[in-house]
């Protein structure tokens, strides 16, 4: 069983093309989504899992390798269910939900694991620290590689949860 709005995004995969941004579930009684309709939409895909629907079922292939940002109109079980499977799929998960209540949300990244909104951030200084450093290194640079490297460890330091 397909999420609704997915044919055309499996369409346009077997074509060769990528969406430019995160592809969003929305996790709700919605209508089906109309985003291929629309010129310039690739960057911003809609599918829909109805509360209905068998979340075991789902085909989700659709997703391999893409962001995705899923936005739950309640969080219940099911709903937990359906950012477990979505792990196996996507390359990211951003999940937001009114429930939350002061929390944004969370993400999910293959090499954390589920963290904080607010720690994004701090992954992508660090992950930025590491491709600088890399950088520098091929370029020979050792005082930007020195810097580079002072400044991930500090990372470290303060949050030793990036050690994975």
């Amino acid at each position: 069983m397909l999420p609704l709005g997915a044919e055309p995004l499996i369409a346009m995969r077997k074509l060769g093309h990528v969406p430019e941004g995160s592809v969003m579930v929305i996790y709700g009684n919605h209508r089906s989504p109309d985003w291929h309709r629309w010129p310039d939409t690739l960057h911003s895909p809609e599918l829909v899992v109805r509360f209905s629907d068998p979340i075991d079922r789902l085909d989700l292939r659709c997703l391999v390798k893409l962001p995705v940002l899923l936005i739950l109109d309640r969080y219940d079980a099911k709903a937990g269910e359906l950012f477990n499977r979505l792990q196996d799929y996507a390359a990211e998960i951003s999940m937001l939900s009114p429930d939350f209540e002061s929390d944004l949300g969370s993400w999910w990244l293959p090499r954390y694991g589920v963290i904080p909104f607010e720690h994004r951030c701090i992954v992508t200084a660090y992950e930025d620290l590491r491709d600088t450093r890399t950088s520098a290194a091929l370029r020979r640079d050792k005082a930007a590689y020195d810097a580079a490297k002072a400044a991930e460890s500090k990372l470290l330091e303060d949050h030793p949860w990036l050690r994975c």
